[in-house]
């Protein structure tokens, strides 16, 4: 038997959906540089799924979601690191 993280999400709104869609353009000016490409590849799938309302949680699974906990968790680490550095640098 099989836990499951997350139920399956609810449809967006078409005001909820402007919201984000306004909030992703402000988050992708942010991230302008080269180190920035994988942060901005990502906003712009998921930008792309936004606008084709294919966007649709998966029902994951608990392993799946706490693995991809821990991989956000990575990322987060790596370009706070990155940004002090910067930061640091300057």
């Amino acid at each position: 038997m099989e836990l499951y993280a997350k139920s399956i999400e609810k449809r967006l709104t078409q005001d909820t959906k402007a919201k984000l869609l306004r909030q992703l353009e402000e988050s992708m000016e942010i991230f302008t540089s080269a180190e920035d490409a994988e942060i901005c590849k990502l906003l712009q799938k998921y930008k792309e799924s936004l606008q084709q309302e294919s966007f649709r949680a998966e029902q994951k699974t608990l392993r799946k979601h706490l693995e991809e906990t821990v991989r956000c968790a990575e990322n987060f680490f790596k370009y706070t690191v990155i940004t002090l550095k910067r930061n640091i640098n300057s």
